[in-house]
């Protein structure tokens, strides 16, 4: 039997779920829509990425806030639904770019790495330093390395991005109510 309580975390939590679903899905169709027009080796791209992930968290937060039956919402609430919302789209976003790399298409990976290579001889450094410097990239350019950084990366954007968009969202208590 379901206490009230179970419920409701239950409730609060489906815009969380729903919105980082809808951002890791959201990274995965721009990514292979990126990736079928050649156009996922421009710089500007990442944007897009960006911007998915920034309105996925906005939607998780405001409709948890929505879903809410107080008649305020604090920063911590608006703040944990934002990470919800973060850890999911960025996880599903990582597994996809690992699947990418590794699977779908692991030329591109060692396109990377010989476009890499190159700039790094195009730089006229001494022997030693490019050798240093190859190691260093063939390491970072591997499909387990570019789906953890980037879920890093999406993560440490979701953070900022959660605090920001809690401190516009959050409302709080009236000042006759006591907060329980």
């Amino acid at each position: 039997m379901e206490t009230p309580n179970q419920n409701v975390s239950e409730e609060n939590m489906n815009p969380a779920v729903l919105w980082g679903l809808i951002g890791g899905f959201g990274l995965i169709l721009v990514s292979i829509l990126t990736y079928l027009l050649n156009v996922h080796s421009h710089s500007s791209i990442i944007f897009i990425f960006y911007g998915i992930l920034i309105f996925s968290i906005v939607m998780g937060i405001t409709g948890k806030k929505n879903a809410e039956t107080e008649s305020y919402f604090p920063f911590g609430k608006a703040f944990v639904t934002g990470i919800i919302v973060t850890a999911i789209a960025s996880l599903i976003g990582s597994i996809y770019t690992f699947i990418f790399y590794k699977y779908i298409d692991p030329e591109l990976m060692q396109l990377i790495l010989e476009q890499s290579k190159q700039t790094i001889y195009d730089q006229n450094m001494s022997e030693i330093e490019e050798n240093q410097s190859i190691r260093f990239i063939e390491f970072f350019v591997s499909p387990a390395i570019m789906a953890i950084s980037s879920f890093i990366v999406y993560c440490i954007v979701g953070l900022i991005v959660s605090v920001i968009a809690s401190l516009f969202v959050k409302t709080n208590p009236p000042e006759n109510q006591e907060i329980a």
